[in-house]
């Protein structure tokens, strides 16, 4: 197969639709571990905070861990939707190798890669209350929603420390997400791999004499009809990362149509159905982004959850990239056993 065709590697309510952002069945564990097998090539730390996030995103928990209050002799600390671990690496850096790391994600995909991950949903923890002394996590809690606050809460100790960066309800991250959700949709909607397996399909059947010409005619219309849909979208469309994805795919659907006899039918066939998959995987991540992410209200409310216990204090903050006037993403820090003080 052309190396040029490639799937991609990047890219995401209330009480039940923050509870069920992210539900823990069939579809979800596929459409994440379909994202963490094709980060499996990469460092741990760009698969999860790739692009101009990552420093940003690198910056804060290096600070977290370097202003913690210190970590308890042979301490515990959980990784919610610990992705391929990213976090707890950085924790063992600064804290030392002498803290006891557990991650628990979704995809088994992610959890093979995260050097101490379990395959779970995190807003049903296999945990008894009050074992782990630090509990972190990176764009992942938010996903599970409340019931997933709740389960941190009852796992967490009576003295100890919550640290989460969660999604902005119409902050940057949401933006730029919905920008390539709404070019996955388009693309979706126009057909366009529908329509190329059928005009490959008459083609072969035209090589072998076995379809009209009109029919093979016919078929290249309304493929390219399709693809000037695409274009469309395109052209409609923000930089973004799905954008750079279908902006090679609809030059490569080009390519395989007009080469056809270049690649047997089942090799064309097996590449169609993945870039299909890749294509739906992807808007489900990003719907499921869409819905995770959180208001300041939101935020207050699942922060409140685990500082109910006792006195706490609670700080939640807008984490920003430069100069964009949206905020990328709240970060939201809770310290059991300490005066309760609101930031926001």
């Amino acid at each position: 197969m052309d190396s040029g065709m490639r799937v991609p590697h990047t890219v995401d309510r209330r009480e039940t639709a923050i509870s069920g952002a992210l539900p823990a069945g069939p579809h979800a564990q596929q459409s994440w571990s379909r994202y963490w097998d094709g980060n499996a090539g990469k460092a741990p730390e760009q698969a999860i905070s790739e692009g101009r996030f990552g420093p940003v995103l690198r910056r804060h928990w290096e600070a977290v861990f370097k202003n913690s209050a210190a970590f308890p002799e042979n301490g515990r600390m959980l990784d919610l939707a610990c992705g391929a671990g990213v976090v707890g690496r950085l924790a063992r850096d600064r804290v030392g190798g002498g803290i006891d790391i557990v991650g628990v994600d979704l995809s088994s995909a992610a959890a093979r890669q995260a050097e101490t991950g379990l395959v779970g949903n995190i807003a049903l923890l296999p945990f008894g209350p009050g074992c782990f002394d630090r509990i972190v996590s990176q764009f992942g809690i938010e996903y599970a929603g409340l019931p997933a606050f709740r389960e941190a809460a009852r796992v967490l100790t009576p003295a100890g420390q919550f640290s989460a960066v969660v999604h902005v309800k119409h902050g940057a991250i949401w933006r730029e997400n919905a920008t390539c959700l709404d070019i996955v949709q388009r693309t979706m909607d126009a057909g366009i791999l529908h329509k190329c397996r059928l005009r490959l399909q008459t083609g072969y059947k035209l090589d072998r004499g076995a379809a009209a010409p009109a029919a093979f005619d016919r078929r290249t219309a309304a493929f390219e009809a399709a693809a000037r849909a695409v274009l469309v979208a395109l052209r409609d469309a923000a930089d973004c990362a799905a954008k750079a994805y279908i902006g090679q795919l609809l030059p490569d659907l080009f390519d395989i149509v007009s080469r056809r006899q270049n690649y047997a039918p089942e090799q064309l066939e097996d590449w169609m159905t993945g870039q299909e998959h890749t294509l739906e995987a992807y808007a489900f991540r990003m719907n499921a982004m869409l819905d995770a992410s959180m208001s300041v209200e939101e935020v207050r409310e699942a922060a409140g959850i685990l500082s109910a216990a006792g006195d706490s204090k609670v700080a939640i903050d807008a984490l920003s990239l430069g100069n964009h006037p949206d905020p990328a993403a709240w970060t939201v820090r809770v310290c059991r056993g300490r005066k309760l003080r609101a930031r926001h």
